[in-house]
């Protein structure tokens, strides 16, 4: 794994994380679980959304009702480069975890978390353009793009496993942001020996070396008005005229939403019912994690099989964006399956055993969501 792709697992980490801390929030601050809560909500409303770029424009999927760092990130990925998004928010994006860490009240908690999220949403951002710069997504490139998917659901599924063991060695929430800090810091100075991937800002660099003229620059105002169109008309566009595009986005909003319930549902069930410490109940989410892999190994017979036999029969051209769906289709299923599976058998009458493999199928379903339509928009 590469620190390109660390970087987005930690974005997402940091998300989960904190949900085993909740219960001792809410007591230190003196106030509801329900508002200790928000800071997993307001976290994952900075995070905004997914955002699938590359040097032809931007396509977005967007999985939450904001989008505050991509809207930042993916314009200055484009302008600068990869390297200097990774580079100028991931401080940013430290200082507020340590800002979450030092609160002394519930207020500040939840604003240092929120931004923390905002700043580390870029890396989301600009991820699949990363990926879209080192693989041909028409040869092969497709599983590098599932690949990089699923470090959405490694940084969740890691989280409440190691905030819970966390909390029950050290027994201070505020260690669950010191971990942040420790895995993610020693990442920034990775980042400075990293190589530039965008092919826009190679190219600009080697212009300036062989002097060779750059054409000349839109007027301010035009590049302002390409900016906002491509960065919020655009994609808003998108989601009220193209009805594939916003019940998609709608669905994998549903699902991505159960999976943060589940931050507090595993706890409650698994320390509740069935007895487990605050450190075990978090590896129940490690079935979910497994599901996730599965639906990877959907996506590469479905797209070793009929994918394959689709681009045979184009000739060479790329294949009708349907072609990519069928693992969200099959995987559909996966998602009901595991909440009645869950819901139904969490009682102290059923071994605990048994709404743990329910999260396969729900982690199979919800990945399949979210990997079915990546290759295809890093090809758009």
């Amino acid at each position: 794994m590469n620190d390109r792709r660390l970087t987005k697992v930690y974005s997402a980490f940091g998300t989960s994380i904190y949900a085993p801390g909740i219960p001792q929030i809410a007591a230190r601050f003196g106030v509801s679980l329900e508002v200790a809560t928000l800071g997993v909500s307001l976290y994952s409303l900075g995070l905004g959304g997914v955002f699938y770029q590359t040097e032809f424009g931007l396509r977005v999927l967007t999985f939450t009702s904001a989008a505050f760092g991509p809207v930042l990130g993916a314009p200055i990925s484009e302008a600068k480069g990869r390297k200097a998004v990774y580079l100028l928010t991931l401080p940013i994006f430290l200082l507020f975890t340590v800002g979450c860490g030092l609160s002394k009240n519930i207020t500040s908690l939840l604003i240092c978390r929120f931004f923390a999220a905002a700043a580390g949403s870029p890396s989301l951002a600009i991820g699949a353009g990363t990926v879209a710069d080192l693989w041909d997504m028409r040869e092969g490139g497709g599983l590098a793009a599932i690949l990089f998917a699923q470090t959405l659901f490694l940084g969740p599924s890691l989280g409440p496993l190691v905030g819970g063991y966390t909390l029950q060695t050290r027994g201070d929430w505020t260690w669950l942001m010191w971990v942040i800090l420790l895995t993610s810091g020693p990442l920034y100075l990775v980042l400075f020996f990293a190589s530039e991937t965008s092919k826009k800002e190679l190219l600009r660099r080697r212009a300036i070396v062989r002097g060779i003229p750059r054409p000349p620059k839109p007027p301010a105002l035009l590049a302002l008005k390409m900016l906002i169109v491509i960065t919020l008309f655009r994609p808003l566009e998108m989601l009220l005229v193209e009805p594939i595009v916003a019940f998609l986005a709608l669905y994998c909003s549903f699902a991505f939403g159960v999976l943060y319930a589940f931050f507090t549902a595993y706890p409650y069930v698994f320390e509740g019912v069935y007895g487990f410490s605050i450190g075990s109940s978090g590896l129940p989410f490690l079935s979910i994690f497994l599901g996730t892999l599965l639906a990877t190994l959907t996506f590469f017979a479905f797209d070793n099989t009929l994918y394959k036999k689709a681009k045979v029969q184009c000739l060479g051209t790329i294949p009708a964006p349907e072609e990519r769906l069928y693992t969200c289709m099959v995987g559909s299923f996966g998602i009901p399956i595991g909440l009645f599976w869950f819901a139904w058998t969490s009682r102290t009458d059923v071994h605990w055993i048994v709404p743990i493999i329910a999260g396969v199928p729900f982690g199979w379903g919800m990945s399949s969501l979210f990997v079915s339509p990546s290759p295809q928009f890093l090809l758009s």
